[in-house]
C-alpha cells in the first residue's frame, strides 16, 4: 500500500520488508520495475516505473508494518 506518492518517489507501507530481494534493497544502482495503481476519484490508472530502492524501514517492535521508499527514474502511464 502506498503511503506517499510524488513525481520522483513512492513510499510503501510493507508488511514484509523482504518484498524486494536483498540486492535490490541495498544496491542503489540496481533498477526494479513496478506497476503502481493510482485511484483518483472513480478512475483507476496504472503507472509503470523503473525505480531503485532508496530506504527500507523495518517494522518497530510490536508492529508488523514497516516501509520501503523507492526513487522513480522513468515512468509511463498505462492505458486506463
Amino acid at each position: 500500500m502506498s503511503a506517499n506518492l510524488s513525481r520522483s518517489r513512492v513510499l510503501f507501507e510493507a508488511r514484509r520488508a523482504d518484498a524486494f530481494s536483498p540486492n535490490q534493497r541495498t544496491d542503489p544502482h540496481r533498477p526494479i520495475e513496478i506497476v503502481i495503481e493510482v485511484l483518483t476519484g472513480a478512475v483507476l490508472s496504472q503507472v509503470h516505473c523503473h525505480a531503485t530502492v532508496a530506504r527500507v524501514v523495518e517494522p518497530p517492535p510490536g508492529r508488523d508494518v514497516g516501509a520501503i521508499a523507492v526513487t522513480v527514474g522513468d515512468y509511463i502511464l498505462l492505458a486506463t
